[in-house]
């Protein structure tokens, strides 16, 4: 048994000191492919059968990120890229000696993560290093596009493009017509894209790339291979004109009523990167309902924005979380207002719960100098809510909003090493005498040449214009670490001042806080002895109320996880959090606080999943130690604690 339990450990140390040689002594490669001009019109019907793909340059030698990163695909892909005056085409041929088994789920647009073989391809073109375009297609058609920042996807992002997959003897091909005015690229006479492929064999679990990306490197835009050839391209006239017209007849408790309305959505293409949106009187009445959210916390639910018009420029403008698109058109700031003025016999006849928007206009791009600039501004209708006497049957109105004014500017300069630093302004402008709003940050983030430490932050400001004082917060977050290699580590610190509030237009889910993290890592990405790979995270936290400056928790936490090679995950979460915490918000209250006691809490699982099968079982054992559960606890000991934060 030491024998063995000797062999174990030597096997380990080995394997440490061949990770720690490789990751000092890996180098990024860049592969390169030539596209081809095209002349001859190209049939999509996902037959790569015409001369130009035939004769065209062919990405090969996919190298696989996981389950085993570094070595070459299991299966042969075979890519060529060809472009005229109207468009790029990708044409792909996924090579498998099983084509029944190629698995293809239908699903809806931008959900692929499922029981499907994929395809995609990646471009940026402007060659930052930083932002990108992905379109990706499934073995069963479906298409999913996206825009890529750093190693964030945005699905909400969609353009219209086109593909065709067939499944054949040889395996399955894909076939891509991306329009130029489905992307934006510099005014230049060579362009000279990053590009990058990636496919996923679903039954074998491998997901591969033909430039190689690394997990043991952050940043997946850096590791984009080069696309040249391409020259002498032109933006097409953009310009899409979207009238409506829509009725609306509603029958409630025996009262009538109905609606007519016309609007204008425009799309115009500046020039070959600025794109102009402009909505005027829109209906959103077409847009998916938001779910349906019980929500118990003092903390207000975020959704997603489903209005199209909202989502281009989406990650422009998102910085920060300074905007937050449902605050134009949202509640009116005094809906609540009508509730405590009703007199003894009155009753609420209506009270809108959004604000119609007269017109909104966006103006977003980036030069081919790497600046990003985003213009938005939008005016919303006054909004009233009528009040009926039910005795004498008298009416009268109460404003629950002025007419308002949203306006945003953003400034995003990219540098080289994956660095930016950005300027962000919103302003909120009411037309009566509730307040005014404005808020600022700079954001940057700095890293060297390998990618390997970086450094990122904001500092924001936020002020709120009453009629006889300016009520002036600030937030600011700093984060340092080593973001790539196996062992990786961060600190960071985030403080929130007590009178910090941007959700006239932004979201912050609270304030008055002050945060303290230090995170470290120790992933194992290749397979070891019964392994295919390892994940370890351990964080240690401290965290206080900005004012007062008053102890609210501190403790630590882990996960370590391992998969074997038959694809069981054995995983261990803990918990130590040594003494009291205290939250001085879920009470709702001044003066009370929520007293957790000290708790120590396990917990072990493992997940079972085939090679062959996208279904897995989850059995989780939860030990939890000194867990007495929280009390609430009247503040006597300690200055009364509130929160500013609001939100309309």
């Amino acid at each position: 048994m030491p024998r063995f339990s000797a062999t174990i450990i030597v096997r380990c140390l080995l394997f440490l000191l061949v990770g720690i040689v490789m990751q000092y002594t890996a180098t990024a490669q860049r592969k390169t492919l030539n596209s081809s001009f095209i002349t001859e019109k190209i049939t999509l019907d996902g037959d790569l059968s015409e001369p130009a793909w035939q004769h065209a340059d062919k990405a090969t030698g996919f190298v696989q990120h996981d389950p085993y990163p570094g070595q070459p695909s299991t299966k042969r892909t075979e890519i060529s890229i060809l472009y005229d005056n109207e468009a790029v085409y990708v044409g792909a041929t996924m090579y498998d000696e099983h084509p029944d088994s190629i698995l293809k789920q239908l699903s809806p647009r931008d959900v692929f993560d499922n029981n499907n073989d994929i395809f995609g391809v990646f471009f940026d073109t402007y060659s930052d290093n930083q932002n990108g375009f992905f379109f990706i297609v499934t073995a069963a058609g479906v298409q999913a596009d996206a825009k890529q920042k750093f190693d964030n996807s945005d699905l909400s992002w969609n353009a219209a493009w086109f593909s065709k997959v067939t499944i054949n003897k040889k395996g399955w091909c894909v076939e891509m017509k991306i329009p130029y005015s489905a992307i934006r690229f510099p005014k230049t006479d060579i362009q000279k894209w990053g590009v990058n492929f990636v496919r996923v064999i679903r039954r074998c679990r491998e997901q591969s790339f033909w430039n190689p990306v690394l997990p043991t490197q952050s940043n997946f835009v850096n590791q984009a291979g080069t696309l040249t050839g391409i020259h002498d391209i032109v933006s097409p006239v953009r310009l899409q004109l979207l009238p409506y017209l829509s009725a609306y007849a509603e029958n409630y408790a025996g009262v009538n009523a109905h609606t007519i309305d016309g609007g204008l959505d425009i799309k115009y293409g500046i020039n070959d990167a600025f794109t102009l949106d402009m909505t005027l009187v829109p209906d959103f009445g077409q847009t998916l309902y938001d779910p349906r959210v019980l929500n118990l916390s003092p903390i207000e639910v975020r959704y997603n924005d489903l209005r199209y018009f909202f989502l281009e420029g989406f990650d422009l403008f998102n910085k920060d979380d300074l905007f937050y698109s449902r605050r134009v058109g949202g509640t009116p700031v005094n809906f609540n207002v009508p509730s405590t003025a009703l007199g003894a016999n009155d009753s609420i006849i209506s009270n809108p719960q959004t604000s119609r928007i007269y017109n909104a206009t966006k103006i977003s791009g980036r030069t081919s100098g790497n600046l990003g600039i985003g213009v938005f501004n939008a005016v919303t209708a006054p909004q009233d809510a009528t009040i009926k006497n039910m005795i004498t049957g008298a009416q009268h109105e109460i404003q629950t909003a002025p007419i308002t004014n949203y306006n945003e500017i953003v400034l995003d300069q990219a540098f080289k090493n994956s660095s930016y630093i950005s300027f962000v302004n919103t302003n909120v402008t009411r037309n009566d005498t509730t307040h005014n709003a404005d808020a600022s940050a700079i954001l940057f983030r700095l890293a060297d040449k390998s990618n390997k430490y970086a450094t990122d932050g904001s500092l924001d400001v936020s002020q709120l214009f009453y009629n006889h004082n300016t009520d002036v917060g600030y937030r600011y977050y700093l984060d340092a670490g080593k973001v790539s290699g196996n062992y990786t580590w961060l600190v960071s610190t985030r403080s929130v001042s007590d009178h910090f509030n941007p959700n006239d237009m932004g979201y912050l889910d609270r304030n008055n806080i002050i945060y303290y993290n230090i995170d470290q890592y120790y992933n194992i990405y290749k397979p070891f002895w019964n392994f295919i790979n390892m994940n370890n995270h351990i964080n240690i936290y401290y965290n206080r109320v900005f004012n007062p400056a008053v102890f609210q928790s501190y403790g630590f936490d882990g996960s370590h996880n391992v998969t074997l090679k038959n694809y069981l995950t054995l995983g261990v979460y803990w918990a130590a959090q040594p003494e009291k915490s205290y939250d001085y918000l879920e009470p709702r209250a001044a003066g009370r606080d929520y007293v957790y006691p000290t708790t120590y809490m396990g917990a072990v699982s493992f997940r079972p999943t085939t090679a062959r099968s996208s279904r897995s079982m989850e059995r989780a054992i939860i030990v939890r130690l000194a867990l007495r559960g929280a009390k609430l606890f009247t503040g006597r000991s300690h200055p009364t604690i509130v929160s500013t934060i609001s939100s309309p």
